[in-house]
């Protein structure tokens, strides 16, 4: 048989052409930022008010402030008996003519407190006698300081005192202008060296300005004298004395003395409540 002729191959089939590969995007231009706006210049801050000084309060008079009188002498002698100003205040100490007298104890006392302290080398001695807590607006007292000398020549220091808050002479608590009143109270009286207490009493005409009573003694030593807006003072027949008004409306009164009396010399304070 006659063979067959063989199939004619197949043409094979001519590749597709690769395709062109896409051209990247050209990367976008970055966007170039903004300017950063310029900062404001903060505004300068305003200088502080300077706050204004405050104004220095005034310092109020308290009631326990020193106001009165003292009376010192030299070895309880008439003649050098003299009126000086006391320093200090209530309830605390005073100082008469340089002598400092403690009062912090008085007001463990109603009526009186009465300190003798100690010799100390034999060289000195103190006495000392203050009116207690019976009185409101005065304090009332007498201190004597012995200094014996090398020679044991003693020297005596005597210090009476009236001080407190003295009544003032206008508005509402001022002293009274018109009308009487009676005064009763006590007295510290020194005589020979020695310190005795006892009663005071007094008759005071407002209206009049006058002003008189009697420190109670066995022989009694009368005392008088005039008014001078919350002050007073006399001088007679030997007897010398000097005071204040204290307290609201002229409530107590207080001052000190210096006598030549009956053959006798005293000295010595006092003080008083009105009636």
């Amino acid at each position: 048989t006659t063979p067959e002729t063989p199939a004619k191959p197949t043409t094979p089939e001519t590749p597709a052409k690769p395709t062109t590969p896409e051209t990247p995007a050209k990367p976008a231009t970055p966007v170039t930022p903004a300017k950063p706006a310029t900062p404001e210049t903060p505004a300068k801050p305003t200088t502080p008010v300077t706050p204004a000084k405050p104004t220095t309060p005034s310092q109020p008079t308290p009631s326990a402030a020193v106001g009165g009188n003292a009376m010192t002498s030299t070895n309880a002698s008439y003649n050098t008996a003299k009126y000086v100003t006391p320093q200090g205040k209530m309830n605390a100490s005073v100082t008469i003519d340089g002598r400092k007298i403690d009062l912090s104890k008085a007001n463990a006392a109603f009526l009186f407190y009465r300190e003798i302290s100690p010799a100390k080398d034999n060289m000195s001695t103190r006495t000392t006698v203050l009116s207690g807590r019976k009185y409101s607006h005065v304090q009332f007292g007498a201190q004597t300081v012995g200094i014996i000398s090398p020679t044991y020549q003693p020297t005596l220091h005597h210090d009476s005192f009236a001080i407190g808050s003295i009544t003032p002479t206008s508005g509402a608590d001022a002293m009274p202008t018109s009308g009487k009143a009676s005064y009763v109270g006590d007295a510290i009286l020194l005589q020979a060296g020695a310190y005795t207490t006892g009663a005071s009493k007094f008759d005071v005409d407002f209206g009049r300005k006058t002003i008189s009573g009697i420190i109670d003694h066995p022989y009694g030593i009368p005392v008088s004298g005039k008014i001078s807006g919350s002050s007073f003072s006399g001088e007679q027949d030997g007897i010398r004395m000097k005071g204040n008004f204290f307290g609201p409306k002229a409530a107590e009164l207080g001052g000190v003395f210096s006598a030549e009396h009956e053959n006798s010399i005293y000295q010595g304070s006092f003080g008083a409540k009105k009636q």
